[in-house]
């Protein structure tokens, strides 16, 4: 049951935020809301599971795109970049994730938490990954943090647009496409700058 409260407390939370209420919950899962609180003492503790879940839930599927040891890290980064932008087509992901940037103070410093410790694994996997690309001379040596940075916001900005097109959209999947060309293409630019 908490499985089920947790995925219906995931559509609501993706479609209103922290407005939806707990009786809207109960309703969703068929039961009274004060039954609800036999899983939850409170809302508040209900929302730091369902963060929890869905980020635990991402960078579980971030880390298995590293499992595959055949990939050429040319071919690792392309594959990170167009799966990732895969995983946040699903539509209800995509406003979770949205929702997440605009939690109360309540929540925020629990979501910087939860970050800020997976994204040093992620970007500690990426900083393994061009410099393994640098050294095999497919890309000029060059300052690695701005290529994460600049990675990562193409990656957001993206996402964030994400929610506006179905998935399959011919426009979209050619600006995703032209996006990545351009990215790969600006490497090459750089010069010795480390």
């Amino acid at each position: 049951m908490k499985n089920q409260i947790l995925d219906e407390a995931f559509s609501l939370f993706s479609e209103k935020g922290t407005l939806f209420s707990m009786q809207e919950l109960a309703k969703a899962v068929g039961m009274k809301a004060p039954s609800l609180y036999n899983y939850y003492a409170s809302k508040n503790d209900l929302l730091h599971d369902l963060i929890a879940q869905e980020i635990d839930r991402y960078y579980m599927f971030f880390n298995r795109l590293f499992e595959n040891e055949s990939e050429t890290s040319e071919q690792l980064i392309k594959d990170v970049f167009y799966s990732v932008i895969d995983y946040y087509s699903d539509q209800l992901k995509a406003k979770f994730r949205r929702r997440l940037g605009m939690i109360d103070g309540n929540h925020r410093q629990y979501i910087k938490e939860i970050l800020a410790k997976n994204d040093e694994v992620i970007i500690l996997k990426l900083r393994n990954v061009f410099e393994d690309c640098i050294n095999k001379g497919v890309i000029p040596d060059h300052n690695v943090d701005q290529t994460l940075f600049h990675y990562y916001f193409v990656l957001q900005g993206i996402i964030s647009n994400s929610i506006y097109y179905e998935k399959g959209d011919k426009h979209y999947a050619n600006a995703i496409d032209s996006t990545w060309e351009s990215f790969w293409a600006g490497l090459s630019c750089f010069g010795n700058d480390k």
